[in-house]
C-alpha cells in the first residue's frame, strides 16, 4: 500500500497475500497492531481500486471487535481513519460495530493523542456517520487544549478535519461550539486565515456556517459568535482577492457560507 509498484505488480502480490491475511484474521492470529495496519492498507488499496479489499476489511473489522482494549492510541486513530475511507462498508454491521467500539476507545485515550490522531478519529467517525455524543465532546475538549496550547504538530488540516466532522454529523454541544469559537479566534489572529490554503479556509468557514446556523429559515449574523462571523467575512474578502487562483468548489463553499450567515 505504501510503495508505488504499479497496479499489475501490486495486484499479483495482493492475490497471494490477501487470502492468507484474511484466514489469519478469522482465526485470531493477528495482533491489534497487525489489525490496525492491515485495515489502513486495505483502505489505501481500496482507494486505488485494487480488488477484494472490502472483503479483507470486513474480516479485519470483525476480528477486531471486542479487542479495542489492546489498541494503543495510534492504532485506534489509524483504524478509525481507515473505516472512514472505506465508504462502501459504512452500512456493514461488523464495520459499524467496530467503529462504535473505537469511539469508546477514543474517549478513553484522547488525552494521550496528538493532533493527527484526534483529527483522524474525528474525520473517520464523521465519515462513518457516527452521531453526536460523548465522542465528539471528548474530541472537542482535547482539540481545544491543543489549539490553545499551540501544540507544535497541530496543522491547518487537523483543525479543518475536526470542525468539518462536527458540521458533518451536526454536533452542536457546548464543548463542540466552544472549540469552534476558539478556532474562529485563532484563524482571525495575525492574518492567519490569509496564509492558509484555500481548501482549509473553505472547509473551516463552511463548517462554521453549517454548525451555528442549522436552519436556513432562521439564518442571520446574530446567530454567530463574533469570531466566527469575522472568520466568514474575512474568507469572503479573501475569496474575492483570489478569484483567479482558487478552485471553483472552494469559491462555492465560501460563497455559501457568506450567504448562510447573511453577511453583507
Amino acid at each position: 500500500a505504501t510503495l508505488d509498484l504499479g497496479a499489475d505488480q501490486s495486484q499479483v502480490i495482493l492475490d497471494v497475500l490477501c487470502p492468507i491475511l484474511q484466514a489469519k484474521a478469522c482465526t485470531g492470529e493477528l495482533s491489534a497492531f497487525d489489525l490496525a495496519q492491515s485495515l489502513w492498507a486495505a483502505a489505501k488499496l481500496e482507494s486505488a481500486h485494487h480488488r477484494d479489499m472490502c472483503s479483507i476489511a470486513v474480516a479485519l473489522a470483525k476480528a477486531a471487535q471486542g479487542r479495542t482494549s489492546e489498541f494503543n492510541p495510534h492504532s485506534i486513530s489509524v483504524s478509525m481513519w481507515a473505516l472512514g475511507m472505506l465508504e462502501a462498508l459504512h452500512d456493514v454491521p461488523d464495520v459499524q460495530s467496530f467503529a462504535q467500539e473505537l469511539t469508546a476507545a477514543v474517549i478513553a485515550h484522547a488525552d494521550t493523542m496528538n493532533p493527527q490522531m484526534i483529527s483522524n478519529c474525528a474525520w473517520g467517525a464523521a465519515r462513518m456517520g457516527l452521531p453526536p455524543g460523548a465522542f465528539y465532546d471528548k474530541v472537542a475538549a482535547k482539540a481545544t487544549v491543543q489549539l490553545l496550547q499551540k501544540t507544535p504538530s497541530l496543522t491547518d488540516q487537523h483543525v479543518c478535519n475536526v470542525v468539518w466532522a462536527y458540521a458533518k454529523v451536526e454536533a452542536r454541544s457546548e464543548g463542540v461550539l466552544k472549540h469552534m469559537v476558539a478556532v474562529g479566534e485563532d484563524v482571525c489572529r495575525d492574518r492567519k486565515l490569509a496564509a492558509m490554503q484555500s481548501h482549509h479556509v473553505a472547509g473551516i468557514v463552511w463548517s462554521f456556517a453549517r454548525a451555528f446556523i442549522p436552519d436556513q429559515e432562521s439564518a442571520g449574523p446574530e446567530m454567530l459568535p463574533r469570531p466566527v462571523q469575522t472568520a466568514i467575512a474575512l474568507s469572503g474578502a479573501l475569496a474575492r482577492q483570489e478569484l483567479s487562483t482558487w478552485e471553483p468548489r472552494m469559491l462555492a463553499w465560501v460563497m455559501w457560507s457568506v450567504a448562510r450567515a447573511s453577511l453583507r
